[in-house]
């Protein structure tokens, strides 16, 4: 930088402040600022195209924003990122970060690729000309002005609706709460016991803010989940017992599928068995197959099932009974103890087999379930 760059110049009677690398001026009020970003790190640079300022910076969203500028940054230094680490960066929910990056595809902006393991996503930015715009699935939301929301509070079911949600968070609804409010109403089209039920789940789980709720909302809405019923039903899946077999099986990344869950629902309510039984089979399903299976557990569960297993003690005891089975069919018997031993010959001068019935049948079972590699 020059000592001309440093000064302050007066032309036509205004103040005119120079930095090094003159950008384009900004007026504000009476002066006009040349500017730079302080950035003198020349070999750590995130370029922005062009088109995503003039396209997209005025209509996404400050948090779409963080999401778009974090993949940017990173995409030089790796080619995949996980929504939990983006969330964790960012300080925001996972749901939020899926959200901004369902956004993003939508806008035609990110490309992702979907990968087998959970939850990856490889996310690549195109070029202005490959740019698409695509429509949401998720309907927008309206802003609605303060006249129209204040007529909408003298209908019957919304006003019951709003009178509910302050008792619920504890607090007098703003416009812009209310707005969101009437979103899942007029938007999502969610019936008014179904919005109760969301409120009343998200405050039960410590959580007030109206954008942490939007984002509950909203993907229930990408569920189908449409009825209190299936709100309810849904919520299954999330809680102690259900997370306490995915952690079993050192899955702690994702909620179960709906097969998984279903196995877990057979387990729970048609089987009744208690949590640590169904533990116990999970532990051995890992020792013996070192991989978690809610198949190869099922096996496992339906024969105590059968054999009216219905707590650890009765395993020990089941366990003790196979020990003196095996044990009892592994002394030979031999009732002719005078009798000649057998002649060395061709047929007889090798190694007997000896089977282990219970190798065999854990291989039967592996084979049965698809586990079987070789």
């Amino acid at each position: 930088m020059t000592s001309q760059q440093n000064k302050t110049d007066h032309i036509h009677g205004q103040n005119r402040f120079y930095f090094a690398f003159c950008l384009p001026i900004i007026e504000t009020g009476d002066i006009l600022y040349k500017i730079q970003i302080t950035n003198n790190i020349q070999n750590s640079i995130t370029f922005i195209p062009d088109y995503f300022i003039d396209r997209h910076l005025a209509s996404a969203s400050g948090e779409f924003v963080k999401v778009y500028l974090y993949i940017q940054r990173h995409l030089k230094e790796t080619d995949s990122l996980t929504v939990p680490d983006i969330a964790d960066h960012l300080n925001m929910t996972e749901n939020d970060v899926s959200r901004a990056l369902s956004y993003w595809k939508a806008e035609g902006v990110l490309v992702m690729e979907e990968e087998k393991t959970q939850p990856v996503t490889k996310p690549s930015i195109p070029t202005a000309s490959t740019e698409s715009a695509a429509a949401l699935h998720v309907p927008g939301k309206s802003n609605l002005s303060p006249s129209v929301i204040t007529a909408r509070m003298e209908e019957e079911g919304l006003s019951h609706l709003a009178f509910m949600a302050d008792t619920y968070l504890g607090k007098t609804l703003s416009q812009t709460e209310l707005n969101t409010l009437f979103y899942f109403y007029d938007g999502l089209h969610f019936p008014v016991d179904l919005i109760e039920y969301l409120l009343e789940y998200c405050v039960s789980n410590q959580k007030k803010s109206m954008r942490y709720i939007e984002t509950v909302a909203i993907s229930w809405y990408e569920q189908g989940i449409d009825t209190m019923k299936k709100a309810k039903d849904a919520m299954k899946i999330y809680n102690k017992n259900y997370y306490s077999v995915m952690k079993a099986f050192g899955i702690s990344n994702r909620n179960p599928g709906p097969a998984e869950a279903n196995y877990i629902k057979k387990w729970l309510e048609e089987y009744h068995f208690d949590l640590p039984v169904i533990l116990e089979a999970c532990n051995r399903t890992l020792s013996s197959i070192s991989q978690p299976s809610f198949p190869y557990t099922d096996t496992i569960l339906s024969s105590w099932h059968k054999s009216k297993v219905h707590s650890l003690n009765d395993i020990k005891a089941l366990d003790a009974q196979f020990r003196s089975q095996q044990k009892t069919a592994t002394v030979p018997k031999n009732p002719n103890k005078n009798a000649a031993p057998a002649a060395s010959n061709r047929f007889h001068n090798f190694d007997q087999r000896e089977y282990n019935y219970q190798d065999l049948e854990q291989q039967f079972i592996r084979k049965v379930n698809g586990l079987d590699q070789s």
